[in-house]
């Protein structure tokens, strides 16, 4: 967790901050009872920032659709990150994603 906190800290003075400002609040997310989310599975490590951005909205529950808007990109271009995270974390569905998510702790079910 030191690493990603560090490498983190690396690319923010770079200017990338808002783009790793929002993975440090999807991974910093306290749960409902004050708690902080365990720190991600080493699995994903080799997702790249913007997959781990992904991973979370898919995670969440939104559809293609509802993410390009979110992120203002082409439905293609989540496919093609949705199909890479698939591909990395060696799942073969977006359900099997979000089970590791909730797994993982790095998304807390609505209430």
């Amino acid at each position: 967790m030191y690493l990603l906190l560090w490498a983190i800290g690396v690319l923010y003075r770079f200017g990338l901050q808002g783009r790793f400002a929002r993975i440090a609040a999807i991974i910093a997310e306290e749960r409902r009872d004050g708690s902080s989310v365990r720190p991600a599975h080493t699995t994903l490590s080799g997702l790249s920032p913007r997959e781990l951005e992904i991973f979370a909205l898919v995670a969440r529950g939104l559809s293609n659709a509802e993410i390009a808007a979110h992120e203002h990109i082409s439905e293609a271009t989540v496919k093609t990150h949705v199909s890479s995270i698939l591909r990395k974390l060696e799942l073969r569905s977006r359900t099997q994603l979000a089970a590791l998510a909730h797994e993982q702790g790095l998304v807390v079910p609505a209430p």
